[in-house]
């Protein structure tokens, strides 16, 4: 048999083995999943909300060389289905839509508190099994109902979703709450030993309610009953929810996760103002902070020391006095800064220790690494709500801005 005759038959049978393209989705039957939103239903079942960019809405040239968002309605459809479990409301979503759903550009998924309350493990479950989600993806619990939430109409932003990922990111850069992806959320659960998770929480809340008394009031009008539908709102990052496991179990405050996060050691910037009894108040903004955990371990008993080093520079002066801003002065300031963290932080601590009794400072994973025998013979849950936390704050103002003195000091007096 010839050499050519030989490489003609190794070239047919190597074509006959080579697959087609049989797994391929056309981009004109996709539909562009922006934003997922799932609530618990009735009877156990699941709601899902899938949000689908309407993309020929977003072409700069359907809207006239237009400018920022200031349409009534947002670029998206909303897509509805129920049922028994989150794999056939998915299902049910390509039923409806008439498109596959393309999951790999959802930037959001948002969990309805009575859903996260009951469990989000099985949710979580299939997010990880399927392979478009991206682990990427932020993860928020909102207040109350998720569904409620696609209702409010982003002004600034064309996508909702885009919207959630800017305020995800002003809320992470001034402290006000964490920010959680996909694939923080599964690490947390399935590898951290002892700690608990915790996802940024949303709200909507009215923009400006004080302008809205006052035009029903001119009106001599009783709007009580469509007061929900003629209010505007806007959704804002405000604080924690709080997880046990797979089950959200309670929710921290905006000042309550600041000090959550200086306690992980995650804070990095925003305004903390600081009262000087009988002279007004002066406002840090803050520009570093540092978290250092020491585990002892005594007889068997662990304990825990976390040291908190923060400073900043001094943005606003509000005091009677005095004019000049000397070192003794800003040592003065100095240590009310720190008590006022480290009672803002106690104030916190306790509250995480002995109501929501969940280790979510990650205490629990460094026991585990460093005392694992310790760690095996208690019970975490149990163990942690009653264990000796001390905290010890640095705090400084580390500049005064353009000005060393207090030119305003006189006019506060008078």
């Amino acid at each position: 048999m010839s050499r050519r005759l030989i490489s003609i038959i190794l070239i047919i049978g190597c074509s006959l083995s080579l697959t087609s393209c049989w797994s391929r989705r056309e981009i004109e039957a996709l539909g562009f999943a922006t934003l997922v939103a799932i609530d618990a239903a009735e009877d156990g079942q699941i709601e899902l909300n899938v949000q689908l960019a309407i993309t020929a809405a977003l072409s700069p040239a359907e809207g006239g060389g237009g400018g920022g968002g200031g349409g009534s309605e947002a670029p998206v459809w909303t897509v509805s289905s129920k049922a028994k479990n989150f794999a056939n409301a998915i299902e049910q979503v390509r039923t409806y839509a008439g498109k596959y759903p393309f999951w790999s550009h959802t930037r959001v998924i948002i969990i309805g508190e009575e859903l996260a309350r009951k469990g989000i493990a099985p949710i979580l479950d299939y997010l990880i099994r399927n392979r478009d989600f991206r682990f990427s993806t932020k993860v928020m619990v909102s207040q109350g109902s998720a569904k409620d939430l696609l209702q409010v109409v982003p002004k600034l932003s064309k996508l909702p979703a885009e919207h959630l990922i800017n305020l995800n990111q002003i809320a992470k850069d001034t402290s006000v709450t964490a920010s959680r992806t996909l694939l923080d959320l599964i690490l947390l659960l399935l590898e951290q030993k002892g700690t608990e998770a915790i996802l940024p929480l949303l709200t909507a809340e009215a923009t400006s309610p004080e302008k809205q008394a006052s035009s029903a009031g001119k009106q001599g009008q009783d709007t009580t009953a469509d007061e929900g539908q003629n209010e505007e709102k806007s959704l804002a990052m405000s604080g924690l929810a709080v997880f046990r496991g797979d089950k959200m179990v309670g929710t921290l405050d905006a000042t309550d996760s600041r000090s959550v996060l200086w306690l992980r050691g995650e804070s990095k910037r925003g305004t903390l103002m600081v009262e000087v009894p009988g002279q007004g108040y002066v406002v840090q903004g803050q520009i570093y902070a540092r978290r250092v955990l020491r585990l002892t371990n005594e007889d068997d008993r662990l304990r825990a020391k976390i040291i908190i080093y923060q400073d900043g520079d001094l943005i606003e002066h509000n005091l009677t006095g005095p004019k000049e801003l000397n070192s003794a002065t800003m040592q003065q300031l100095d240590a009310l800064l720190s008590a006022r963290i480290e009672a803002d932080v106690q104030a916190t601590l306790k509250k995480i220790q002995q109501e929501l009794r969940a280790d979510i400072i990650g205490i629990g994973d460094r026991a585990y690494r460093l005392y694992p025998k310790v760690f095996e013979s208690v019970n975490w849950e149990g163990y942690f709500p009653e264990m000796p936390i001390e905290v010890e704050v640095h705090a400084h103002f580390r500049r005064t801005g353009e000005l060393l003195e207090a030119p305003f000091a006189s006019i506060f007096e008078s």
